[in-house]
């Protein structure tokens, strides 16, 4: 039987991450989580986008499996 979890809902487990191309007005969202150690956390205001693209962009990053969300 499948099951639907919500943790693991669109992620691409067990494959590797595609190339993925953002908006250059990305870079500084980018550039924040890369500067990141594995225990630090960013909350999306801090992405300096605009509230849905800051939400599209860390949802695109989960389902690579390249964002972990904070619970």
């Amino acid at each position: 039987m499948f099951r639907n979890d919500r943790k693991q809902h669109i992620v691409n487990e067990g494959a590797e991450p595609q190339l993925m191309r953002y908006p250059i007005h990305y870079k500084v969202a980018l550039d924040k989580l890369m500067k990141l150690n594995e225990l630090e956390w960013l909350p999306l205001t801090d992405f300096e986008l605009p509230a849905e693209e800051a939400i599209q962009f860390a949802v695109s990053l989960w389902a690579e499996g390249l964002l972990e969300p904070k619970e």
